[in-house]
């Protein structure tokens, strides 16, 4: 098992295999343009929008990581406990 020495080498470690799955991506988009087979198209079609997400969700999280010890960066409240309070605004009308 790798050991890390922080996020932000994970994070790096998401962007490098996120590379991979664009490649991936991309092959299976350009086959996609060339098939001519219902059934391939239909395979083809479910296995891009699959690592569309997986490519999404690597994104987000390298990102996050990444940027984890960066002051003021605010994590993610779906990849944390975090809740952004509302902040309660007083709108006021100028009388001049």
């Amino acid at each position: 098992m790798e050991k890390w020495k922080d996020l932000r080498e994970i994070g790096e470690a998401y962007h490098e295999k996120r590379q991979k799955v664009l490649y991936r991506l991309k092959l299976l988009e350009e086959e996609l343009l060339t098939s001519t087979e219902e059934e391939a198209i239909q395979n083809l079609e479910v296995q891009i929008k699959l690592l569309r997400s997986i490519e999404r969700d690597m994104r987000e999280i390298g990102r996050e990581a990444k940027n984890y010890y960066e002051k003021g960066w605010w994590r993610s409240e779906h990849y944390t406990f975090n809740a952004r309070k509302p902040r309660n605004y007083i709108f006021t009308i100028r009388h001049d």
